[in-house]
């Protein structure tokens, strides 16, 4: 047996994270590989992950034939080998090899954090200090308080509903270089930093652990907190992922009503009711701005065909997913 295109022994990056999700119910178990570097996951199925075990450099391709057969009983032509290694190294997932330039997914073409410019800086790991505010701050997360914040953005989309055109006149009206102001920080520190907290609080509390804490600099100027929850593949119980990721939204609409109710209560004009009208529109622009895209980022992945005749190594396809 020979390597891809006659080269030498394929090589799998030694940093890679392998998991694997244990078969529920009807639906069968999950094997993953996960770039430490890109956070991107593939799903590549049991045998795929055997074979990434095994290619380490040097283990002969006749002994990896011969190892394949005897776990599967079942061969594996050179030609669905080679399409497999090609598959790892088009992706940068082999030794000394760059991924090739690939589409962007709609949610990552829209999504602020990917298509702006964006310098990260590392604080801390934050496991321990997330795992604390999650054991101090659990009432926050209790079922009172959903079912309280529900309330409270059912009666915004209620006075929105009743009084939109008085709530974009007054926006119209507050419109000028303050406000932009007033609300470009309301999403920065009320809207975006909290809600990573509130992201990696859940994440933690589903046994995810977080990956790091520190601030980001959106175009290099604008400051918010930033919290790598990325780990978040790691739960294998769909419900408790999707409920870690909704979190981070229902804060973004808690603080939404919030402000739209104190803009309905105050006297319009005052300066109180221009605070509450910011950080109303504030955390609808972030909201509008992330909230969906990073959904559709998270819970659904890109799927692409490489060839029908993978079927052997279980590679035709590959999961694409970003939890950064």
């Amino acid at each position: 047996m020979t390597g891809p295109a006659g080269g030498g022994l394929p090589r799998v990056r030694p940093d890679l994270e392998k998991f694997s999700w244990p078969a529920r119910g009807e639906a069968p178990a999950k094997h993953f590989v996960r770039d430490p570097n890109t956070l991107l996951v593939f799903e590549c199925g049991e045998a795929g992950l055997f074979l990434c075990d095994r290619l380490d450099g040097r283990t002969p391709l006749d002994d990896v034939f011969r190892l394949y057969e005897e776990r599967f009983g079942t061969s594996l032509s050179q030609g669905d080998f080679d399409l497999f290694v090609r598959q790892l190294a088009e992706n940068g997932l082999l030794v000394d090899t760059r991924p090739a330039r690939r589409r962007r997914t709609f949610a990552e073409i829209l999504d602020p954090e990917v298509f702006l410019p964006l310098a990260r800086f590392k604080f801390m790991k934050g496991d321990r200090l997330l795992a604390f505010l999650g054991r101090r701050l659990s009432w926050l997360f209790s079922r009172p308080v959903q079912y309280a914040g529900a309330g409270a953005v059912a009666a915004a989309l209620l006075i929105l509903a009743l009084d939109w055109g008085g709530y974009t006149h007054a926006v119209w009206l507050a419109w000028n270089p303050g406000f932009v102001l007033i609300t470009m920080c309301v999403s920065c520190f009320l809207v975006q930093s909290p809600r990573a907290l509130v992201n990696g609080i859940m994440c933690k509390k589903r046994g995810a652990q977080i990956a790091g804490i520190g601030l980001g600099l959106l175009y290099y100027v604008i400051p918010a907190l930033y919290c790598n929850w990325g780990e978040i593949i790691w739960i294998a119980d769909k419900k408790k992922r999707r409920w870690a990721i909704f979190s981070g939204i229902f804060y973004q609409l808690l603080i939404w009503a919030a402000g739209t109710i104190g803009w309905w209560l105050t006297p319009p004009g005052t300066e109180a009711n221009v605070l509450w009208l910011s950080v109303s529109f504030g955390a609808a622009w972030a909201f509008c701005c992330s909230a969906p895209t990073r959904w559709c980022r998270w819970t659904a992945t890109c799927c692409w065909s490489a060839s029908s005749r993978c079927r052997a190594c279980a590679s035709a396809r590959w999961r694409f997913s970003d939890p950064g």
